[in-house]
Parts: C-alpha cells; sequence; structure tokens
C-alpha cells in the first residue's frame, strides 16, 4: 500500500532541495584607506536550510567575474559570511584581529563611482544583484534596511546604466528603504572599525524563512497572524475567526502535515495557499460560511480532506496538480451545486465518503486513478 501520510524526515529531505535563497546584505566600496585591502561584502543565508555556495562567483555587468570559493563552503541558516579583499585586513580592522572563519578572502573589485554586485551560483543563475551609481560615503557601508521582508524578497536592485539603489531614501526596486548608507539611516547594529569606517559586518537584524512547529491561533484575525517566513508548518489549528475571508496568509507555506480550520465564520473561499505542496491532513470543520474550496495550485500529495458541516460549500475547484490522495470526506454541506465537486485531475484516492450533500448528482471532473 502506497503511504499517504509523510514523516517529519521525508519533508526535511525534501526541503533541502529548494533553490539557494543568499542575499547581498552590506558593502563597502570607498573605504578609508586602500580598498585592495578594506573592501568587503556580506551575505546572509535568510533559507531555512545550510546552504553549499562552492563555485558560486561574485561577478559586475563588466569584465568582474571571480570565483568565491572552489571547496565547499556551507552557510547556516540566519548566518553571514564577508568576502573580504584581504582577509588579514578585515579581521585587524573589524574583529580586533581575531581570525574567523566567516571571513574568507575573494578578489573582487567595486568600483567607487558606479558598479554591479551580482552573486551567481554555480549555474551561473543570478541569485542577487545590486547596482549603485554615485553617492558612496568614504568609510560608510551600505547595507539592506531590517525591515525588509524575505518572505517574497526583491532580488534584482537594478544595473549601473538603469534603476540603482537610492542610498538616502526609497529604492525603485522594492519601494521601500532598501539599502540605505550607515550616515543615512541609522543601523541599529553599527561599530567602527579601527580605520574608522563604519558598518555593521557579520551583525544585523534580519528574519530568516524558517520551519515552524506547531502554530495555534484564535480569534478575529488569526489568520492573518500567521508569520509569513514559515515555509514549513508541522500541525496549523485556527479557529474562531470572523473576520478573515481567504487564506492568502499562507501564500508562503510550502508543506504542513496538518491543517485544522474550526468555526472560522469569516472564510468563504480557501484561494491564497499557493505554493502548498504536501499536506497530511486538511481539515474545513464548522466553517459555515465557506462557499468554496480552492487556489492549492501547487499541492501533489494529500493524506485526507475532509470538509464537515460546512453548510454552504458550493464546489471545490482548485486542485489542478493533485496525483495523491488518501481519502476526500465531505459530510453536511446541503448547497453543493449539482456539479461542484470538481478541480481535480486524475487521482489516485483510496476512498470518497459523501453525506447529507443532498444536490450533488455527480463527481463532476473528479477522476480517481483505477486501483
Amino acid at each position: 500500500m502506497k503511504k499517504h501520510f509523510l514523516s517529519l524526515l521525508a519533508l526535511c529531505l525534501i526541503c533541502h532541495l529548494s533553490l539557494a535563497q543568499i542575499a547581498i546584505t552590506e558593502f563597502i566600496a570607498n573605504p578609508n584607506g586602500t580598498d585592495s585591502d578594506n573592501e568587503w561584502i556580506e551575505l546572509y543565508n535568510y533559507s531555512p536550510t545550510t546552504q553549499n555556495i562552492k563555485d558560486w562567483r561574485i561577478k559586475d555587468d563588466d569584465s568582474g567575474d571571480v570565483l568565491i570559493s572552489s571547496s565547499n563552503l556551507f552557510m547556516g541558516s540566519g548566518t553571514y559570511l564577508i568576502l573580504a579583499r584581504n582577509k588579514t585586513a578585515f579581521e585587524a580592522l573589524w574583529l580586533g584581529g581575531i581570525a574567523n572563519a566567516k571571513v574568507i578572502q575573494v578578489n573582487f573589485t567595486n568600483a567607487n563611482t558606479d558598479d554591479e554586485i551580482i552573486l551567481a551560483d554555480n549555474a551561473a543563475n543570478e541569485i542577487w544583484r545590486l547596482a549603485y551609481n554615485g553617492g558612496l560615503s568614504t568609510g560608510k557601508a551600505t547595507f539592506l534596511e531590517y525591515d525588509h521582508s524575505f518572505c517574497d524578497p526583491v532580488t534584482n536592485w537594478g544595473s549601473k546604466g538603469g534603476t540603482v539603489i537610492n542610498l538616502s531614501g526609497n529604492d525603485a526596486a522594492s519601494g521601500t528603504l532598501g539599502y540605505e548608507k550607515n550616515n543615512s539611516t541609522a543601523d541599529s547594529e553599527v561599530f567602527t572599525a579601527t580605520n574608522n569606517d563604519v558598518g555593521s559586518p557579520l551583525a544585523g537584524d534580519y528574519s530568516p524563512l524558517r520551519y515552524c512547529g506547531n502554530i495555534t491561533e484564535s480569534g478575529n484575525g488569526a489568520w492573518t497572524r500567521i508569520p509569513c517566513e514559515c515555509v514549513r508548518i508541522n500541525d496549523l489549528l485556527v479557529e474562531n475567526d470572523y473576520t478573515t475571508t481567504d487564506l492568502s496568509s499562507l501564500w508562503r507555506l510550502e508543506e504542513v502535515l496538518t491543517i485544522t480550520s474550526v468555526n472560522n465564520r469569516g472564510l468563504i473561499h480557501t484561494d491564497g495557499a499557493n505554493r502548498l505542496k504536501t499536506a497530511d491532513f486538511i481539515t474545513f470543520d464548522n466553517d459555515r460560511n465557506l462557499e468554496e474550496v480552492k487556489g492549492f495550485n501547487s499541492l501533489t500529495s494529500i493524506g485526507i480532506l475532509w470538509l464537515r458541516d460546512v453548510g454552504k460549500l458550493k464546489r471545490t475547484s482548485g486542485f489542478p496538480v493533485l496525483k495523491d490522495m488518501g481519502s476526500l470526506l465531505i459530510w453536511n454541506s446541503d448547497n453543493f451545486e449539482p456539479l461542484g465537486l470538481g478541480g481535480f485531475p486524475l487521482v489516485d484516492s483510496f476512498g470518497i465518503s459523501i453525506r447529507q450533500v443532498k444536490r450533488l448528482r455527480d463527481l463532476g471532473d473528479f477522476r480517481p486513478l483505477p486501483t
């Protein structure tokens, strides 16, 4: 028998297959002293997993193109890495001469006037890019403002011949402060190097994407309080929310063991969880105003989908890539339309249980695979 219930271990293995999520969070291109000794770039891993940046490169749109490391180079979730033109000089200026494995020497060059900084992976995919066109103050680092959300981050901050970062105001790419220099916007983590450069290398106040455990929310607005940085949740229970009409707060969620929605009378439809790929158990119970179950556009596997005491439910329409479902249960929905059970492609399903669904005439386009 095929197993429909994914273990936590399996979920972890799946997560490690996701694309790398590394940001350029700070740099100094016009330091006090010698550029070849004192320039540096800070990287930050905002993904929920450790990333290996072996064979990644720092580039610009001209001829600049240097290898970061030809050996395995791992960055843990929520950690920083400094690419320093001179590792020894950086450690002397910023770390009191103490060697740090999170500082590596890379022979890049940043122009003082206008340039791009492009981070590319080992397949030449651009992971992050930014561009500046003047405005750099001597000895002042430029940092990504800490309110920038990594839930859906801007990763393209322009090119020097077009849109560039605004070092003292909102950036066009994000509509927010974005990249700022330390003498324009205060950096809460800032400190001063021995050459009087100012920055916050290896420090910051960012929130990475993460794997969340069990989450329970109750009361009006409960759905909206699910943290957007949660890409995986073990068990999610939401109840007694009379105001939230959809699941748009789950737009970043990719994997979940269980979703239990109870007595959420504001819920009208389930659109919003568009990135959810796998789930063991999804239940909508006594959500009395729920009219349509839809929007699960990436869901490929589910153990049980249970729609119980959802009296206004009219139809299901949003499972375009679902291939594997253990059981479908629809109980007590007198308003289900005659052809309301739809939105499913060919599905490997063990069982269907339909009770007190008086108007349903047939299964619409729901077609279980033959056993």
